[in-house]
Parts: structure tokens; sequence; C-alpha cells
């Protein structure tokens, strides 16, 4: 029986059952905040058809049933995930909800031509100087041209050194 695919701005936590079709835009390990060498959980940021985004949680426990299934820049059918509102202080991607995969969670390859493929959120130079409020938790990307780098600075932040270095972009237009 075919799917009845869901988008993106459909997805809320009053509903089970959804079956998605998403391209894998990043995958990358969650380190504890104790242990940087043990992994908390595999964080995902993936978008629908109409390059709506929404980030993913894969839970320590099941790592390795999922990893190996998915690969960066793929499109997948999802169904059997849970729903819920995205309260993490620092999101990824501006959306009220993200994807947390269970055990339950069916994953399959597609292949769709011509699927969105938006790796990128980008913000302008114009929009980044005008809103103040630009910065809502969650990461944009921006290009310029590096005009300066400063000095290396060296931060101790919960006993663990950090290097932060400030850098001035141009806008190119």
């Amino acid at each position: 029986m075919p799917y009845l695919w869901s988008f993106v701005c459909d997805l809320d936590d009053s509903k089970t059952t959804f079956a998605v079709k998403f391209r894998l835009v990043r995958a990358y390990a969650y380190p504890s905040f104790t242990n940087r060498e043990d992994i908390r959980s595999w964080e995902c940021i993936l978008h629908d058809e109409n390059g709506d985004r929404i980030e993913a949680t894969v839970p320590k426990f099941l790592i390795t049933k999922f990893e190996d299934q998915m690969e960066e820049g793929s499109i997948y059918g999802i169904k059997n995930f849970k729903v819920v509102h995205n309260s993490k202080k620092y999101k990824v991607i501006a959306n009220k909800y993200m994807i947390i995969l269970t055990e339950d969670t069916r994953i399959h390859e597609l292949f769709v031509q011509g699927f969105l493929m938006k790796r990128f959120c980008f913000k302008s130079f114009e929009e980044v100087q005008l809103n103040e409020n630009l910065y809502n938790g969650s990461v944009f990307d921006i290009i310029g041209v590096l005009v300066h780098s400063g000095e290396v600075q060296e931060r101790t932040k919960n006993g663990e050194q950090k290097k932060l270095i400030e850098l001035t972009l141009e806008d190119t237009e």
C-alpha cells in the first residue's frame, strides 16, 4: 500500500502516524557534556520536498541501528517516529518541532527525480545587519570575503579549554 506522505509543515505532536520523504542534509554525533568521547545521540538535519527543515535525534541506544542506513545527501522515506516540541536552548533548526527516531521507526531509501537539494540556509548581510533579533537560537549560513581575523583567544568553560577567533566578513555584492 502506498504511503500518504506528509510535509514538515504538517507535523505536530498531536498525531502519531506520519510518513515523510526527507533528504538527509547533515548527520553528526552529539557528545556528552562531561565526556566528549561518550556519544549522547546522533543528530540529523532533514528537509522535505518543499525545503522545510526539521531536526531529528537518534538516541544513543539506536545509533548502531540507523547510522548505516542513512547517508548525507540521500533521500529517505521515514515512518513511525515521534514528533515532540523542540525545547532545546540552542536550536540548529528554527522549527518548533523535532523528531525522535524510535525502535519502531522504519527508514528506506527513495530515488526521487527533482527532489530539492537545500544544503544551506543563507541570510544576506542586510538581513543580519537590520535585524537585531535575527539570532533565535538556530544557525544560519552567510557568504562573504574574509577581510580581517583577530588574535586567537583561549577561554576555559566547564573545565574545557576553547580557542576562539573573531572573523570580519565583507559583503561581496
